[in-house]
């Protein structure tokens, strides 16, 4: 069972669902070209999301979240007052809920209106995830998971770890939220009282999401598969596998760099996540058995999205977008956008990936 309260939206959340797979059941193109590019202010690190009809919500660095019709033209523009790093999440109703380095979560509506505004304590860095019942959560550089309701934007509980949190909750079939912390774990909330289910520890601390970042620290985002086990990667090296019953580390997979990117998940259980170290790999889910390795031009901290037809999308900071063949790791094709990568990219209704650069654009690659 997956929890996906998607609404039907193509690619409403970072990594598509709230599991935060990464896996879609739509294709991207065979034969890339970029369709059309928009520029939006600044650099565009965070990962675009999109909406039903096909809408695509991207943040950037002008302190703005924006709405992009299908053609490329902007349909508008909502302000925070700073950064918007991580991703936007699109709710069944339309409502569109981002946070900013401002330290506000915002809630527009398919308009751009400003719903409700609710001021954390420190910057976000994180994508919200929404839970079946409609509450947000969201992880805030202060440490503290919050649980808002969406109607209000008024925080529900509010579940305090030992570092900061610049990983994205994931969501599993039971409503459990996991998040990652600078703390070095990975802790499994419940969704209702905000109390600790359990906590496994993952590096000594952690950056991805849940991944992370310096020595213990964790950023890469968590994502959890359907064999029980939710998988994160860390700033020490390592991708690791946990028990998402009870934390027991299952495996732990180790890279020659630090794990920024998330974790993505093939249909058939592989695992892929890119590296520091330049590499890109595929890691057996169950017993992280390494598949394959790919060797990118660059660090790779764009986490990957994979397509049905069994091809894996990612950036690259070298300037590519690499499409490889899931089952082997053999490049099917690369196109240069000149600049870094550090979004995630998204896959789109016919064909189409959409993803952001350093060079302030966001991109449709059809």
């Amino acid at each position: 069972m997956t929890t996906n309260n998607d609404g039907g939206a193509p690619w409403p959340f970072f990594r598509h669902n709230l599991q935060r797979t990464g896996s879609s059941a739509g294709t991207g193109p065979a034969n890339p070209t970029v369709r059309w590019s928009v520029h939006l202010g600044g650099y565009v690190r965070s990962s675009p999301v999109i909406g039903s009809g096909g809408v695509v919500y991207a943040g950037s660095w002008d302190h703005q979240l924006h709405a992009v019709g299908t053609d490329g033209a902007v349909i508008w523009s909502a302000p925070a007052f700073d950064h918007i790093v991580g991703a936007a999440a699109v709710a069944p109703s339309g409502s569109i809920y981002v946070g900013s380095y401002d330290y506000n979560l915002y809630a527009f509506d398919p308009l751009g209106e400003l719903k409700w505004s609710m001021r954390a304590g420190s910057f976000i860095h994180t994508a919200p995830a929404i839970g079946a019942d409609g509450t947000i959560y969201l992880g805030v550089d202060d440490g503290l998971l919050y649980a808002v309701d969406p109607d209000s934007g008024e925080p529900r509980w509010v579940f305090k770890t030992g570092g900061r949190i610049r990983s994205s909750p994931a969501i599993g079939s039971d409503g459990t939220v996991y998040t990652s912390s600078w703390d070095g774990f990975l802790h499994a909330v419940d969704p209702i009282r905000g109390e600790e289910k359990w906590r496994g520890q993952i590096s000594v601390p952690v950056f991805s999401a849940p991944k992370a970042g310096i020595a213990g620290t964790i950023q890469s985002s968590s994502a959890i598969g359907g064999n029980g086990l939710v998988y994160a990667g860390s700033w020490d090296g390592y991708l690791h596998a946990l028990n998402a019953e009870n934390g027991d580390l299952r495996w732990s997979f180790r890279t020659e760099g630090p794990v920024m990117a998330s974790p993505a998940i093939g249909l058939d259980g592989t695992v892929y996540v890119g590296c520091d170290d330049q590499s890109f790999y595929a890691v057996n889910g169950d017993d992280g058995g390494m598949k394959w390795k790919f060797a990118a031009g660059g660090r790779i901290r764009s986490s990957a999205a994979v397509s049905s037809d069994g091809t894996v999308y990612v950036g690259c900071n070298d300037g590519h977008l690499y499409a490889l063949n899931a089952a082997t790791g053999e490049q099917v094709w690369d196109l240069e956008i000149g600049k870094p990568i550090l979004s995630s990219p998204a896959i789109g209704a016919d064909r189409v990936l959409y993803v952001g650069a350093e060079d302030g654009n966001l991109y449709a690659i059809g």
